[in-house]
């Protein structure tokens, strides 16, 4: 039984995006992984909501941002321009 409900509300923007995104949830910190479609892990740190993430260094294409709060987890697919 796998369980595909979002437990933690997370709205990542502008998406598709060029470089900086922001990333907001309920609640007031939480940790971040970003994993590329082949799910490679790219970047990886602790964040509070309304923070901006660069993706400067990376290659245009989809990203997975997976956020880990106390409520749960939850992934978003990013897209870089």
């Amino acid at each position: 039984n796998i369980n595909t409900q979002q437990l933690v509300e997370l709205s990542i923007y502008p998406n598709p995006t060029n470089d900086l995104v922001t990333i907001s949830f309920e609640g007031t910190n939480a940790h971040y992984a970003i994993y590329d479609a082949q799910g490679k892990l790219i970047q990886t740190s602790d964040i509070v909501s309304g923070e901006t993430v660069s993706l400067r260094t990376v290659q245009s294409g989809v990203y997975f941002f997976e956020l880990t709060t106390e409520s749960g987890k939850t992934v978003k697919r990013v897209v870089k321009n």
